[in-house]
């Protein structure tokens, strides 16, 4: 949700307003980083056997999984929605119980699983058969496909964002 807001109310491309120091292209994302994305905590795996955990010493596994949506950076629109993992914990059985009926221990799991989910995005998809190249300018990701045809323009080879600043300067 932050790097939405960030992508959608941030003052990009101001270059033409006097006294301002904020160049024509703005990096927006580097060269590595992710294309937008969330997550929302989905359900839990574990070992249990009809319903009831598989214990060891009173102890049990809990892996959280998770929808994570990914966005065409320039037009904000879902791209694809697919189940990740977050890390497997060993948990107390009566701890168990207690996370899969309170929604607090469920948003902290999610909050603690952030990283895992931002690192293992990369390994999930494949960003060549969903993006188009990243904008060699801002740094955006322009999702392929029939919807996302008005997101990158085909004479400059860059997000439309860029392609309306080169617009005006050419």
């Amino acid at each position: 949700m932050i790097i939405m807001f960030k992508m959608r109310f941030a003052p990009l491309f101001d270059a033409y307003l006097k006294n301002t120091n904020i160049p024509a292209f703005e990096r927006v994302k580097a060269k590595s980083e992710n294309p937008g994305y969330n997550y929302e905590f989905a359900g839990f795996n574990s070992s249990n056997l009809n319903g009831v955990p598989l214990k060891s010493n009173g102890w049990t596994t809990l892996t959280p999984f998770y929808n994570v949506t990914v966005y065409c950076d320039v037009c904000e629109l879902p791209v694809q929605t697919i189940k990740m993992h977050g890390v497997t914990r060993e948990v107390n059985v009566d701890k168990y119980l207690d996370i899969q009926e309170n929604e607090k221990l469920k948003t902290e799991l999610q909050k603690l699983d952030r990283t895992v989910i931002f690192k293992g995005l990369v390994k999930e998809i494949s960003l060549e058969a969903l993006y188009k190249p990243q904008c060699s300018r801002c740094g955006r990701w322009v999702a392929k496909g029939n919807g996302h045809n008005e997101c990158s323009d085909g004479t400059y080879g860059v997000c439309k964002y860029c392609a309306n600043v080169l617009d005006k300067l050419l």
